[in-house]
């Protein structure tokens, strides 16, 4: 499997795992919420270069709080990091 199969894969199962529980109060949501409330929710605008190659291998913008969330969630799994230490990257 090719990264970029990898990353489609696990951003589609985070999303369509979202999409099952968003009503639920579950860690995914949590750590969603956080990371919208980090300094003003500039992941995106933080992390350019990444977000414009996701969505350039996708073919498709990331355009709902879902997407963004599934993103996010994605990222951070991949490259094994927390909330927190996103968090203190986007901070610095």
């Amino acid at each position: 499997m090719t990264t970029t199969d990898y990353l489609i894969r696990e951003f589609n199962l985070n999303y369509e795992y979202l999409y099952e529980h968003d009503s639920e109060d579950l860690e995914l949501i949590a750590l969603f919420d956080d990371l919208m409330n980090t300094k003003d929710n500039t992941f995106a605008d933080d992390f350019q270069e990444l977000t414009r190659a996701f969505v350039n291998l996708r073919g498709d913008f990331i355009s709902s709080d879902r997407e963004a969330n599934a993103f996010m969630v994605t990222i951070i799994e991949t490259l094994e990091t927390t909330p927190e230490e996103i968090r203190a990257m986007l901070e610095a």
